[in-house]
């Protein structure tokens, strides 16, 4: 079961029952942009898949850089990720 929690600087995260964290406890979306930027330019002019969205932070940096990529296919598997109202306002304003 995860509960939702928010990081040191007030972005939401997750953590689960053993204490982990879905997202970095201080910054999430720095930590998003860095793992974003390490991998673009293998991943240009390609088809991604990423397996589990969390707070969607990732997804944020993809969809702003200009030059992204053009094909996404998100799943979250975990139902209490799915159905938190804050990750679904990210996608539905």
């Amino acid at each position: 079961m995860l509960q939702r929690v928010f990081s040191k600087q007030g972005k939401l995260n997750f953590q689960d029952e053993n204490g982990l964290f879905i997202h970095s406890q201080f910054d999430p979306e720095k930590e998003a942009s860095r793992f974003w930027y390490s991998i673009k330019q293998e991943t240009l002019n390609e088809e991604i898949l990423i397996w589990g969205i969390g707070a969607a932070y990732l997804l944020e940096s993809i969809f702003h850089d200009p030059n992204g990529i053009k094909k996404i296919f998100a799943i979250e598997p975990i139902l209490e990720i799915y159905e938190d109202e804050l990750v679904k306002k990210k996608f539905h304003p």
